[in-house]
């Protein structure tokens, strides 16, 4: 339910040439009612506009919901891969450096290397 103001100014007067004389001038001032029960049709069509704006908004939210979802998801495998990628040359040089050591170590070391004797290959001189 609304209310309304109406207002006006206007000449009154009973021929066309009395309109512009002193003394024709009127003035009205009047209120209404609008009831929105006289025009259920329009109420209920603009509910069914809203309830279908708010739909699309919801379903454009969840939309924007499972494309960040899945962008996030994408990040991190990257981010992943990325990471072995990085730490495979240093696993690989791990595992080259403990097999060489496992091997030939012991032949280094029946040269007579790396028991101190030999003087500047021991390797605590290249650690001071």
């Amino acid at each position: 339910m609304g209310r309304r103001v109406h207002a006006g100014v206007a000449p009154q007067a009973t021929s066309l040439t009395g309109l512009f004389q002193g003394g024709s001038d009127t003035f009205a001032i009047g209120s209404g009612i609008f009831w929105a029960a006289f025009d259920l049709g329009r109420v209920w069509a603009r509910l069914r506009a809203a309830d279908a704006r708010t739909e699309a908004a919801l379903a454009h939210y969840e939309q924007h919901v499972l494309l960040a979802r899945g962008d996030t998801r994408n990040a991190l495998v990257t981010f992943t891969r990325l990471l072995a990628r990085r730490d495979a040359p240093w696993a690989s040089a791990q595992a080259s450096e403990k097999a060489t050591m496992g091997t030939s170590f012991p032949e280094y070391q029946a040269y007579g290397f790396g028991d101190g004797t030999e003087g500047g290959t021991n390797a605590e001189d290249y650690h001071t």
